[in-house]
Formats: structure tokens, C-alpha cells, sequence
């Protein structure tokens, strides 16, 4: 259980909410959404919450009844996985899941919330987001391959807030 190296930061609906809408998709009358009414299960899974250290939120286009985009990350101590050789003793956000319903990739919503998370990171004194480059196997259309992700990932990596794969 991940929730006992969990710390206290600034993290509630409230901060997710004001990271706001990337300007291309105002018009789509986006919502979010941090419990599982209206979600897809298949972009969004289930759990979606938002509880001191961890939130998991949507993005919900009310006029098409679409779940558009999907975030799960939390924050905690340390990282020691057994499947990776990555160690970090420091706190940090790791980014556990992020999709975008394929019917609105590439316009660069993923690039926004992902500048968000490192906007909220750089703030709250957090300096790593662990993350694995997960290609989306559910849905390939415009999805990136493994390759890709990481390079998409990677360059969001700044001298404040590094990106770790693992």
C-alpha cells in the first residue's frame, strides 16, 4: 500500500480546477470530474477521486457525453520498485495514468495538463515526476508507440522539475 509514504501538500479540487482548459477546447463546455458518474471505463478505469495527495480526475465534454482526457497522479516519500532500478528518496509526483479519448489527440492536451502538473510541482517543491511511457493499447488511433512517449515525456523534463521513466 502506496498511502503510507504519502506527505501533505496543497492538493485538492480546487487546485486540478484551476489548472484549467487548454484555449482550443473552451468551446467543447468541459467539465471536471473527480468521481465515476460519467466515465468511460475504458479511458478513464475507475477510483476517480481527489483526496489530499492523490486525485484522479476527467474531463467531461457535457454537449457530446464524452469523457475527453484522464489524469491519475499522487504524491509520495519515496520510490523503490522491485521492477525498475530507479531509487529516489525524495518526495516526488508519480504520475500513474494519463490518456486522452482518441477522438482528441493530438491537439495538445496532454502537453497542457502534463505543464500543469509541472507548474504545481514547481510550486510545492517537488522536483521529480515518475512516470512509465504506457503506449495505449485500447485505442491505437493517433496514440504514440513506447518510443515516442518517451521522447514526448522527456521533453518536458526542466532544470526545476525532472521527468523519470521508468
Amino acid at each position: 500500500d502506496w498511502s503510507s509514504d504519502v506527505c501533505s501538500s496543497d492538493l485538492d479540487a480546487n487546485t486540478i480546477m484551476n489548472f484549467g482548459f487548454p484555449d482550443n477546447l473552451k468551446y467543447l463546455n468541459l467539465e471536471f470530474c473527480f468521481n465515476d458518474t460519467l466515465a468511460d471505463s475504458s479511458l478513464v478505469g475507475c477510483g476517480c477521486h481527489c483526496k489530499t495527495d492523490t486525485v484522479k480526475f476527467f474531463l467531461y465534454n457535457s454537449l457530446e457525453k464524452k469523457c475527453v482526457f484522464t489524469m491519475h497522479f499522487f504524491i509520495e516519500e519515496k520510490f523503490n520498485n522491485i521492477f525498475s532500478k530507479l531509487k529516489i528518496s525524495e518526495r516526488h509526483v508519480y504520475l500513474q495514468h494519463i490518456a486522452t479519448n482518441s477522438l482528441y489527440r493530438k491537439q495538445g492536451i496532454a502537453s497542457f495538463y502534463l505543464n500543469k502538473l509541472i507548474g504545481f510541482c514547481a510550486n510545492n517543491d517537488i522536483h521529480i515526476i515518475v512516470l512509465d511511457a504506457c503506449p495505449d493499447s485500447s485505442d491505437e488511433t493517433n496514440a504514440l508507440n513506447r518510443s515516442e512517449l518517451t521522447n514526448f515525456y522527456n521533453n518536458f523534463s526542466t532544470d526545476e522539475v525532472k521527468i523519470q521513466i521508468i
